[in-house]
């Protein structure tokens, strides 16, 4: 049963050290990615494009929605006919505001 209990605790200790590993690795795989994305964004731009803590951006869109219709009584044919007359004015803007924030960490 000793045997057991230390191949059983050996496994575990593997384990630990396997998960810690990539734990590790993924850091540097997601750095790794970030300096991709930057390389590729300064080949596009002369400028730098991706700046994490200064990089900003805002957009806005504006909608204007005009409807006019007339009301009127129509008689001309001998019936009384009604129209009715109605004006719609909506105006809707909508504004967005991002920041990329620098990355939790310092890096």
């Amino acid at each position: 049963m000793k045997k057991r209990a230390q191949s059983t605790f050996e496994y575990a200790v593997l384990i630990t050290l396997v998960v810690s590993a990539l734990a590790v690795m993924a850091v540097y795989a997601k750095r790794a990615l970030q300096g991709r994305i930057r390389a590729g964004a300064d080949q596009i731009s002369s400028e730098a494009v991706y700046m994490p803590g200064e990089t900003a951006g805002s957009s806005e869109v504006k909608r204007n929605i005009t409807e006019d219709s007339a009301s009127y009584v129509d008689k001309t044919d001998g019936r009384r006919d009604s129209i009715t007359d109605a004006k719609v004015n909506i105006e809707q803007k909508t504004r967005r505001d991002e920041r990329v924030d620098a990355p939790a960490g310092g890096g």
